[in-house]
């Protein structure tokens, strides 16, 4: 498999806001930058109409628990825009699908906005994080803490653990991160299922440094966040080590 920056691959449009009522002082969009996808944090971008102080943001992104108010006190002139990056509740996967909303405060004053989502952002969040749910209602994906370092490789176990059910989950597909690309260890393949009676199956992995660029270093929230492809549909699930060190200092001797 290719290497794959992260869980989820979300189309992110930069430049589109969104419509509001004719002459409102204030229109809005949601979207969502690749960076931050793995620590789940979306951007509203507000436009103005007229001169405005945006006081306060509270996102209620549509399938997800209300966001915490976010202040970020700026001064917007007519025609100019400002981005407010907001963490995500979680996910309320029994929700209907509705227009994303947003309370926001201007000048001593409380309104309620509309937000565009021209490339389905938050739905596509939504979907995605639900199913990862439900995946890992059924058994969890984990790393094993001990890893073996082999030349410029590190040698490490993938974990399947059964929490409910009978019903067979296979790992089909494992995706690296922006720092590391990740295969099964020489001897091993996928599929890795586990059957109806087990209750753990585990494959060896290898981990490799795939970029040693100053970008994908800096990059260190998403460099551990692997990709694993599990179930029928496929359903991509974030995983990530434990114990982030002993990958950031492998890749750090073997870039140097």
């Amino acid at each position: 498999m290719r290497l794959a920056a992260v869980l989820l691959v979300i189309a992110a449009g930069l430049a589109g806001c969104g419509a509001g009522p004719p002459g409102g002082a204030l229109t809005g969009a949601v979207m969502q930058y690749r960076s931050d996808i793995a620590s789940r944090v979306v951007t509203v971008r507000l436009r103005a109409g007229a001169d405005v102080r945006v006081e306060r943001v509270e996102l209620r992104p549509a399938g997800f628990t209300p966001s915490a108010p976010v202040v970020p006190g700026a001064a917007l002139g007519a025609g100019t825009t400002t981005d407010v990056r907001v963490p995500l509740g979680a996910p309320d996967c029994r929700a209907a699908p509705a227009p994303t909303t947003a309370l926001v405060s201007t000048d001593g004053t409380t309104e309620t906005l509309t937000l565009a989502d021209e490339h389905d952002a938050i739905g596509a969040l939504h979907r995605a994080e639900c199913a990862e749910r439900a995946a890992r209602d059924r058994a969890d994906v984990t790393f094993d803490p001990v890893w073996t370092r082999s030349g410029n490789r590190l040698l490490g176990t993938v974990r399947l653990h059964r929490r409910a059910g009978t019903e067979p989950v296979s790992i089909t597909e494992l995706g690296g991160t922006t720092l590391f690309g990740i295969t099964p260890a020489p001897g091993s393949r996928l599929p890795l299922t586990l059957g109806p009676s087990a209750q753990d199956v585990t494959v060896p992995v290898r981990i490799e440094a795939a970029r040693c660029d100053r970008h994908a270093l800096a990059e260190s929230k998403r460099a551990t966040a692997f990709a694993v492809v599990t179930g029928e549909p496929p359903v991509r699930l974030t995983v990530s080590p434990q114990d982030r060190v002993p990958l950031l200092d492998f890749a750090a001797d073997v870039c140097t």
